[in-house]
């Protein structure tokens, strides 16, 4: 497991006889990083139903700052912002920001984005400084898989999709089954059905989706998931 770094700068061990010993120097890059919270992004609902997240302000610090936000329009779907600002110190001597850039993305490439993001900080950012990442999971579901959940959707996103056309009639039957039918016996039997072929799969995600649904249904305890 990554390990977070406990000295980053070596004592001084030649000095002349005499002279005190003196103390590591904390480079400009240990100051900013103490002074970072955990996590740089802190969320913000909007009236709207969207949300934003503002990355960290330090305050009276100049610099270059990332808010992210998800709008819901009228006639549109949702669109991804990326609002680009600098802050910098006017002549009254407070902070001030000024918009760089602001990039909207629609839906499909935000999401594409964020897969090509997710896979280079765990394929390639993850060891550089040798301290863990902090990352969200939409469901709890995801939370134990993250890279790995994303690279075998990908790997196996194509063969899913094309049996998932081919029993496009038994896709839909199941699913208006689980509307429709009010028959509590046969729903627990194709769930319990449904749980063996999961266990039997291999697939992680399947088995997850299994328990959750065994535990929403009653089969079994809600402690199962915790």
């Amino acid at each position: 497991m990554p390990h977070t770094p406990t000295c980053t700068a070596p004592l001084n061990t030649s000095r002349d006889q005499g002279d005190a010993p003196k103390k590591p120097v904390a480079s400009h890059r240990d100051t900013l990083s103490q002074s970072q919270p955990p996590f740089q992004f802190q969320r913000v609902d909007t009236p709207d139903g969207g949300v934003t997240f503002r990355q960290h302000r330090h305050p009276g610090r100049e610099g270059v700052v990332l808010d992210v936000s998800v709008a819901f329009g009228e006639a549109s779907p949702a669109e991804l912002s990326l609002d680009l600002r600098r802050r910098t110190r006017r002549g009254n001597g407070r902070i001030g920001e000024q918009r760089i850039f602001q990039w909207s993305l629609d839906a499909r490439t935000a999401v594409q984005l964020a897969s090509v993001l997710i896979l280079i900080a765990e394929t390639q950012l993850q060891d550089l400084d040798e301290q863990p990442h902090t990352t969200i999971a939409a469901e709890p579901d995801k939370a134990d898989f993250g890279y790995n959940w994303v690279r075998d959707d990908m790997a196996t996103a194509v063969t899913r999709l094309e049996q998932r056309k081919q029993r496009g009639h038994l896709f839909g039957l199941v699913q208006r089954c689980l509307e429709l039918c009010d028959e509590k016996r046969f729903i627990q039997e194709l769930a319990l059905d449904l749980a063996a072929w999961a266990e039997r799969s291999g697939d992680g995600y399947a088995a997850q989706k299994a328990t959750s649904a065994l535990a929403q249904i009653g089969l079994i305890s809600e402690r199962t998931l915790n």
